[in-house]
């Protein structure tokens, strides 16, 4: 049994404190500092922006490093997310298939008849079995913003790379951008809004991300600096991002990216039993494929998703490079609605940011021990778990709010723990097991 207990402040009285993304205790914050500091300094990193989501909501986001030489990245400086843009696609598409607009075993010649007769279907772009290929295999992009018909006679420059569609995987930037050209055409028919005002009213408004936007160039207010491997700054005006926009094409801060996240998480742009039964299962493949360039007979991949393990374990994520110096990574656990993105501007780093992710991983779930000493605007309802002690000194400043620590050993009240009249305290000494419980 859990030894529970409950304490109503209704009488005292704090100074309010400016609202900022700072919702995790600060000894969770400073440890996830450090790692993130230590990676730079081993890795040559010029930049790293943090977000991460805790109990479904954007807890915590910081800047490291550089934007540019002699400028100080900030919370607001922007970074291409590369391939993190095919899981917007996806949950575009996904939508339009709730909805009955799309058909996800449907061949895609309904949509786009360049492919009759291939026998592709909407689920096989979402889950890389269409066969179509990448860069190697396609012909080249053009300059400028994002025109689903432009986009989709470049997407027919590649080769067949593997026959029949769903006998292996090909990971394939062209295949996504090819669906996004189908939710611009099926969506110009059936509401008269092609793909990015689809993005704007379904995605974007939804979840308010003023800075997760479709982009096609690099003249871009707050935009790092890209730098490439090596460490050696990409210059040059480039705006070859436009016609790929479905598979490559966003920018944004690491706050919006976190914030669609939670989003995804939420349900708040696709219902859950889609997400759950349909969307963040592992996809499997027929083998036998006829080989033109190459393919692998196993999938990693869910519907828009790279999907590891299932049930109370799943995680869901997507990575993303970009040849102008950048590298993104998403990286989300839908059970306990936490998650993190990171964002640097150094191409070819990804697995420095997967190793980050790795290091950060227990700390968002569920830490050793917290430690809140900083006053904190927290907003909505809130529970924090260790698996031995939380401690707390800190100003609750604001109202309409409960709050639930939940300790394997202890919860200890220090002096200086306070809250606005009305607020709710409770504390159950428990523990958390390694999961979040969204409260």
């Amino acid at each position: 049994m859990k030894t529970f207990f409950l304490i109503s402040f209704l009488s005292l009285v704090l100074h309010m404190q400016a609202q900022t993304v700072r919702k995790l205790d600060d000894l969770t914050m400073g440890q996830v500092d450090a790692i993130i500091n230590a990676e730079m300094l081993v890795n040559g990193l010029p930049g790293v922006n943090v977000g991460l989501v805790y109990n479904g909501r954007v807890a915590y986001t910081k800047a490291f490093g550089l934007a540019s030489v002699g400028v100080n990245a900030t919370t607001s400086t922007k970074y291409p997310i590369a391939s993190v843009s095919k899981t917007i696609t996806a949950m575009m598409a996904m939508r339009m298939i709730a909805d009955g607009d799309l058909g996800l075993n449907t061949t895609i010649d309904n949509y786009v008849p360049f492919y009759s007769g291939t026998n592709i279907t909407i689920r096989h772009l979402l889950c890389h079995q269409s066969g179509i290929g990448h860069y190697a295999d396609c012909g080249s992009g053009y300059n400028g913003t994002f025109n689903a018909i432009s986009s989709q006679f470049v997407v027919q420059t590649c080769s067949r790379c593997m026959t029949p569609p769903g006998s292996g995987t090909i990971y394939s930037t062209f295949g996504t951008t090819l669906l996004g050209c189908i939710i611009d055409v099926v969506g110009q028919s059936v509401y008269n809004k092609g793909y990015i005002a689809l993005y704007n009213e379904r995605i974007k408004n939804v979840a308010g991300l003023t800075n997760l936007t479709a982009e096609s160039g690099n003249s871009i207010p707050g935009l790092a600096q890209g730098y490439n491997s090596d460490g050696d700054p990409v210059f040059g005006s480039w705006n070859d991002m436009g016609w790929k926009l479905p598979a490559g094409g966003f920018v944004s801060t690491a706050h919006d990216l976190a914030a669609f996240g939670a989003g995804v998480m939420n349900y708040s742009f696709l219902n859950s039993t889609i997400s759950n039964n349909t969307m963040w299962v592992k996809q499997t493949t027929s083998g036998n494929p006829v080989n033109m360039c190459q393919s692998s007979l196993s999938s990693p991949y869910g519907l828009g998703f790279v999907v590891s393990s299932s049930g109370d374990d799943l995680r869901i994520s997507h990575n993303g490079l970009n040849d102008h110096g950048y590298s993104s990574f998403l990286y989300l656990y839908p059970p306990q609605k936490a998650g993190t993105v990171l964002l640097t501007n150094r191409y070819e780093e990804t697995s420095e940011l997967g190793v980050i992710n790795n290091n950060i991983e227990g700390l968002l779930l569920c830490p050793s021990d917290r430690d809140f000493t900083s006053p904190i605007n927290w907003g909505g309802n809130w529970i924090y778990e260790a698996t031995n002690s939380i401690s707390a000194s800190n100003a609750i400043t604001t109202t309409n709010s409960s709050f639930v620590f939940d300790a394997g050993t202890a919860v200890i009240l220090k002096p200086g723990f306070e809250a606005l009249s009305g607020s709710e305290f409770r504390a159950l000494v428990e523990g958390c097991g390694g999961l979040i419980k969204p409260y």
